[in-house]
């Protein structure tokens, strides 16, 4: 065998360079696995608002306690929607509502991703609402959080109407109606 190959050592700018953020990023992959699968478990005793609420304070929460308790409750909506399957499998869920393709995985493992990625868009959420100015009202600005975060994050829990402009399109008038062409 060739000892060059052996020895051969490159220098990777991303290893060394100041930030050196590779510790960092492993350790928030493990967080998330951690999260996830304390949400799964969490879900299934009925105590899913309870950790939410944990789950926002670790991510940096916002400081007023009526937005946290807001927040928390939102998330807890939506992730009743997310792991309310009925007839569909996971990995239809995973596709519409985080544009995940899980379709090798078993039923157990695309449930942990879903699991993983609502975590990242419940901690992304709670950066954000420690971030937003107050409107003085804690669910609207729950929900203004919870709303940038899924654009990003989490777009099919998002009505199907949200971030279009309503005021373009193709329209008509027959007698008394509006004809929308292109809604």
């Amino acid at each position: 065998m060739n000892r060059k190959l052996l020895e051969y050592r490159p220098d990777i700018e991303a290893l060394t360079g100041p930030a050196m953020s590779l510790g960092r990023a492993m350790s928030s992959a493990a967080d998330e696995r951690r999260h996830a699968a304390e949400l799964l478990e969490r879900i299934d005793d009925g105590e899913l608002e309870a950790y939410l609420v944990e789950l926002i304070d670790r991510a940096g929460a916002p400081p007023d306690r009526s937005v946290r308790r807001a927040l928390a409750s939102t998330l807890g909506h939506a992730a009743r929607r997310v792991f309310r399957y009925g007839s569909t499998t996971p990995a239809a869920v995973a596709s519409r509502i985080f544009g995940l393709e899980l379709e090798g995985l078993s039923q157990e493992d695309q449930t942990f991703e879903i699991a993983r990625h609502f975590v990242r868009f419940a901690s992304d959420a709670a950066h954000r609402a420690g971030r937003i100015e107050r409107t003085g009202s804690p669910v609207p600005d729950a929900r203004r959080a919870l709303t940038s975060a899924a654009r990003v994050l989490a777009p099919g829990l998002l009505p199907a109407s949200a971030g279009k402009d309503r005021s373009t399109g193709v329209w008509f008038r027959r007698a008394n109606e509006l004809v929308v062409v292109n809604p």
